[in-house]
This record gives structure tokens, sequence and C-alpha cells, in this order.
């Protein structure tokens, strides 16, 4: 199986592998970005979509809306860890979250859809990762999730 990789001109996006993801039972699909312009000092993140349904052995999710299905995030990682793509044991999370919208409306297969399409964002420099630099970064990132998880639904809906 070849791996699959978005490019712009803000960085490249690689697609995590299912296997590379299995310590994450809720996680429906990640990519590992390498944005050099991001930051100075912490050019690589994983953007992810979770499942916030009930979870056996695990914590249910905070929801922060009623209707909530999934969560979109992205994480900065620790560059003193080498974070590598398809290896979740180089991945350390840096706080705060850079990223997280909660949206709801569509399927699982369109929730990975919408994740896929942030990827390219990302890399086109659509949105930007590094949302404490930028004011207002975050509205924009939970007015873009949400407006195109209403546009897939809706696309859906016979």
């Amino acid at each position: 199986m070849s791996t699959q990789t978005l490019t712009g001109p803000v960085g490249t996006a690689t697609r995590v592998s299912a296997e590379a993801l299995t310590f994450a039972p809720t996680c429906i699909a990640a990519w590992f970005l390498d944005l050099p312009p991001a930051h100075p000092h912490w050019p690589r993140y994983l953007l992810s979509v979770v499942d916030l349904a009930p979870h056996p052995g695990l914590a249910d999710a905070v929801l922060h809306y009623p209707e909530a299905q999934y969560e979109l995030l992205i994480i900065a990682l620790n560059p003193e860890r080498d974070p590598q793509p398809n290896d979740p044991d180089t991945w350390q999370h840096l706080m705060p979250l850079n990223v997280v919208v909660q949206f709801h409306g569509v399927t699982r297969a369109q929730a990975e859809a919408l994740v896929d399409e942030a990827a390219q964002w990302c890399v086109d420099g659509r949105r930007w990762v590094e949302t404490q630099d930028v004011m207002g970064e975050r509205d924009r990132w939970k007015a873009e999730v949400q407006a195109e998880a209403a546009r897939l639904g809706q696309a859906a809906a016979p």
C-alpha cells in the first residue's frame, strides 16, 4: 500500500496508516503535517478526526454541544522527539492543543473526507495551524469545519 501525501506551498501532509493509529481506537483518520513556515521551533503537527461516541474502556468524551459526533484536532509535536509520520512513539503532544472543533450531521466516511480536506487546507496555507499567532484563527477553523460538515451532510441527504 502506498502512502498518501499532499503537498502545497506551506509543506506536506502524510496520511497516517491505520496500523499506526491502533493505540487510539476512536481515531477515524489522521495526517502528519510537516509545515516549516508554521513555527520556527515546532514545524510538525498531527491533524486527526475522532469519533465522540462512547467507547468501551474509555471515559466519555466531553461534548461542546449535545449533537456533537466528531472532533477535529491539530496538535503540535515536540521536535526533540524527531516526530515521524507512522511512528506514534515519536509523537509527544505539545500543549495547548492548536485546534479543537466538534461537528455533527455527517457519516463516519464524511468525517474522514473532512479531515482529508483539512489536510489540504493546511499545506495550501488556507488555514493556519499556529492559531495563537493569528488573531481569530481558531474561530475561522471552527466556522470552516462546521460549514464543510454541513455541506457534506447536505450532499448526502436524499
